[in-house]
């Protein structure tokens, strides 16, 4: 059969043809099993090509490529497949200078609030590096957030202000998640990395950056900055740093050798994060990690400039062993409800402190603040990681001992700190860990494991425990008690503070 000719042979008009066009997109609609979704699929081709000669007086053939390139500008000049201009929420964003680009893909996302507890670790240290100097001291900046959201458009907003547009202002840019959230959920990110960059070259070009401005890569997911040319050639003459936090390369190798397939990351995830944080790693100037497990690493995986930095200008602390408060053998702990926080191993440990407790006329109980909801559906996160606590904690029969609880906002945290004993921190794997920091500062001693990077700061050896160990944190409580011994921290880090001067 000549289709061309039957096309021809119709001899409709344009108008005419327009309801044939749309009851065929209403039957594919209606159809349900793929045969007839196929069938009725090709109808609405037809009905176009009758549609395009009707009005044309020629022939058109699909070129995907047509298509393919119109949407690439689109996703390229607006962030979205539409043209959709960027929402600012104040007119004045967009001349605002801006020294630090933070690429922060997922973090500070809808709804949130400034009362909000933060969602992360990564969310309150990107917010402490927004109050930096810049390149000399008392000298500060403008700095923008990057991130995919639930949003229409590309929209500006601020996140902190001042009263000076040229300093101290933090913007918070949201970009279209339609892309981001699809490739998130299958762990498949290969065929749409470029677009991902190019929804963020859209964001950026709208902005006024400093010739001056350096880029902050936070995060694994940040490598889809850099998928593209059009964002490379932005970068290229900028200072470029990297902030791994969770150091998922060295996360996988630790989940591997246990055994474990599942943490904070599944599997899948780890074997597709390590592979982007050591792109990285090469791509960035300078790569700042929090302890030297994590320097050495990163420097054996390519990275050319590898710096340890705390995110706390603290440096040196020293908490006298205030001992036991009304006869109360209380605590705190906190983080992730994943496994290498160490929380199973934490609560396999407490019938034999508590039998100590008990000896010695002591009421103990724990509170372990882990427990996260998704900021949209407020349903619990790693729910099965949650029960896993709760049914040992029924298991050993600690019900009226321990806790599990929701995380809180800093200040709660260091609230429940103040009214304890001190903290205790269980992690199996740990990039560094601010809690005893919050600790130090509310003069209460903490219990800390070996695993974790801050532990290379304690200077109070009797203070750090391995949580994988039978008995370890006991005896560290037992001389805490009967020993009295100072604890002390030396932060041998470099400060965050120091992080955008010259």
């Amino acid at each position: 059969m000549d289709i061309k000719k039957l096309t021809e042979s119709i001899g409709l008009t344009p108008e005419e043809l327009r309801p044939f066009l749309i009851n065929e997109i209403d039957e594919f609609l209606a159809s349900q099993n793929p045969e007839d979704q196929l069938d009725e699929f090709h109808d609405i081709i037809f009905a176009l090509k009758n549609i395009a000669y009707a009005h044309t007086g020629k022939h058109m053939d699909i070129d995907n490529a047509i298509y393919e390139n119109k949407i690439e500008t689109r996703i390229r000049n607006y962030g979205t497949i539409s043209r959709k201009e960027p929402i600012f929420i104040h007119d004045c964003i967009r001349k605002m200078p801006i020294g630090v680009v933070h690429i922060s893909f997922g973090n500070f996302k809808q709804p949130w609030s400034h009362f909000d507890p933060f969602k992360n670790g990564t969310e309150v240290e990107i917010a402490m590096l927004t109050d930096n100097e810049f390149e000399k001291d008392n000298k500060y900046t403008n700095h923008v957030i990057v991130t995919f959201d639930a949003v229409d458009n590309i929209t500006y907003s601020f996140l902190t202000s001042s009263w000076n547009e040229y300093e101290k202002n933090t913007i918070l840019c949201k970009i279209p998640d339609f892309i981001y959230k699809k490739a998130k959920e299958k762990a498949n990110f290969s065929d749409v990395q470029n677009l991902l960059s190019l929804q963020l070259f859209s964001a950026l070009k709208n902005l006024n950056l400093c010739k001056n401005c350096i880029f902050h890569l936070h995060s694994w997911e940040s490598v889809f900055a850099i998928s593209s040319k059009e964002v490379k050639e932005l970068m290229k003459s900028h200072r470029k740093i990297f902030s791994p936090y969770l150091t998922v390369s060295r996360l996988k190798d630790f989940l591997e050798k246990n055994g474990k397939v599942e943490g904070t990351l599944s599997k899948k995830e780890l074997d597709i994060a390590s592979k982007y944080e050591e792109e990285l790693v090469k791509f960035a100037d300078m790569t700042v990690v929090e302890s030297e497990r994590d320097k050495l690493y990163y420097e054996k995986i390519g990275g050319k400039k590898v710096k340890k930095y705390s995110y706390t200008d603290f440096k040196e602390g020293t908490v006298p062993a205030n001992g036991i408060i009304n006869g109360k053998l209380n605590f705190v702990a906190g983080g992730r409800p994943v496994y290498e926080k160490g929380f199973i191993e934490l609560i396999k440990e407490l019938p034999d402190i508590i039998k100590y407790a008990e000896n010695n006329k002591l009421k103990f109980s724990l509170k372990i603040f882990c427990k996260e909801y998704d900021r949209l559906t407020k349903e619990l996160k790693k729910a099965s990681y949650i029960k896993e606590l709760e049914d040992l904690i029924h298991k050993l029969n600690l019900g009226k001992y321990v806790s599990i609880l929701d995380k809180v906002s800093i200040n709660k945290l260091r609230e429940e700190i103040r009214d304890s004993c001190g903290l205790i921190v269980p992690s199996l794997y740990d990039p560094y860990c601010l809690m005893p920091h919050y600790s130090i500062e509310e003069n209460k001693i903490s219990f800390v494991s070996k695993y974790t990077g801050i532990s290379e700061n304690i200077q109070s050896e009797d203070y750090i425990f391995d949580p994988l160990k039978k008995g370890s944190l006991l005896n560290a409580i037992k001389k805490w008690i009967t020993e009295k011994k100072d604890f002390v921290l030396n932060n041998k880090n470099m400060s965050y503070k120091t992080l955008y001067k010259i």
